[in-house]
């Protein structure tokens, strides 16, 4: 399947001239799904896994087209700060962009802002939304649930299961499945 298939377009023009190569990008047969390498290729940017402070997960340098990565955190963390990386570079963030785990340590509200762009980015990048409406239903066939009730324990063994799938953390799919409203149920929104 190509990733024009699973990304909406308006995903897909953010790449600008490298729209339709990444378009044709071609999903990986098994997990991750996703080939992150494939994609910082398609873009010229080099990944260096290197060692930096605990709080530091990577960086982004515009002028090198290089991200360096921390290789001393989970893979989980890693594919997340690639892609939170690549979402600089496409988004067209100017300069150095360095990924913290402390919000409190962005100077301005334009890199704050900046980082909440990638942060977003990064998270339809690894787990979009077609690619995570398939997954769910693939587990919850494989767990034997019925779709039309899931309680929190049973979306709990869902989320486990495609997180591994998609090579992200469970908090991360956790919060990626609550902003795509995937088990809202409709009487939930009658009630907004």
């Amino acid at each position: 399947m190509k990733l024009k298939e699973i990304y909406s377009s308006d995903f897909i023009n953010q790449f600008g001239e490298n729209a339709d190569g990444f378009g044709q990008l071609l999903l990986l047969p098994s997990s991750p799904y996703i080939d992150l390498k494939k994609i910082a290729e398609l873009l010229g940017i080099k990944l260096n896994y290197v060692h930096l402070p605990d709080n530091h997960s990577g960086a982004f340098d515009e002028t090198n087209q290089t991200i360096k990565i921390n290789q001393n955190h989970p893979a989980t963390r890693k594919r997340f700060t690639i892609a939170h990386e690549i979402g600089h570079d496409v988004l067209g963030h100017h300069g150095i962009s360095l990924r913290s785990t402390a919000l409190g340590s962005y100077e301005s509200v334009l890199e704050k802002s900046n980082e909440m762009a990638a942060n977003n980015f990064a998270a339809t990048l690894l787990m979009p939304r077609k690619l995570l409406v398939k997954l769910v239903k693939e587990a919850i066939t494989q767990l034997g649930l019925d779709d039309a009730g899931l309680t929190k324990q049973q979306i709990a063994e869902v989320t486990k299961i495609i997180s591994q799938e998609l090579a992200v953390s469970e908090e991360t799919m956790t919060y990626r499945l609550q902003n795509v409203s995937m088990f809202v149920k409709m009487d939930d929104y009658r009630n907004i």
